[in-house]
């Protein structure tokens, strides 16, 4: 079975596992750049509450800090689990995807923050390009994981996919750009 980015792997040996406040604490320890400790909180606090999105979202996004992008998409995609609009773990976890080399899926987590985006999801409705981009990411979606098909479009996205993206993203900042404060 492909899928390695399944289940997430704590940490065994968490020395702060007792803690009581996992997630503030983990949240104090972020903001003061201790990014080892504050992964390892937010670990105890995901494990006491399974069903903390912003914990996971927190715990991804740290990871991501930490240089360690398997584990955050791991984290990120429980996180999507419970809450599949979450912006902020869609556009992270693109990031991941590409640093792991899986473009594919990193295209699709940007297709997936626009179509959640309140502003900038009709940019997927206005035209033909945006109307291919989704057809593209229904497919893969639709995939089987392990099928020929899904493992051969992980490694690669189609120029014409790209440019597609590309092109919908600068319509994007076009927007943004009419309004300040946007993105």
């Amino acid at each position: 079975v492909f899928d390695t980015y399944k289940t997430y792997e704590f940490d065994k040996e968490n020395p702060l596992s007792a803690h009581t406040a996992p997630f503030e604490e983990g949240l104090e320890r972020l903001r003061a750049h201790d990014i080892v400790n504050a992964v390892l909180l937010f670990e105890v606090a995901v494990q006491k509450e399974p069903n903390n999105m912003l914990a996971w979202q927190y715990l991804g996004t740290t990871q991501v800090e930490n240089e360690q992008d398997a584990q955050a998409i791991r984290a990120l995609r429980r996180c999507l689990e419970l809450k599949p609009d979450n912006l902020v773990a869609l556009s992270t976890l693109a990031t991941s995807y590409t640093n792991e080399s899986l473009p594919r899926l990193a295209f699709d987590s940007l297709i997936k923050w626009l179509q959640h985006h309140a502003e900038y999801a009709r940019l997927l409705r206005d035209d033909e390009q945006a109307v291919r981009l989704l057809q593209t990411s229904a497919l893969l979606n639709q995939a089987e994981i392990s099928s020929p098909f899904y493992m051969a479009t992980l490694s690669s996205v189609d120029v014409a996919d790209f440019m597609d993206l590309q092109e919908v993203f600068l319509k994007a900042v076009r927007q943004s750009a009419a309004t300040p404060g946007r993105i």
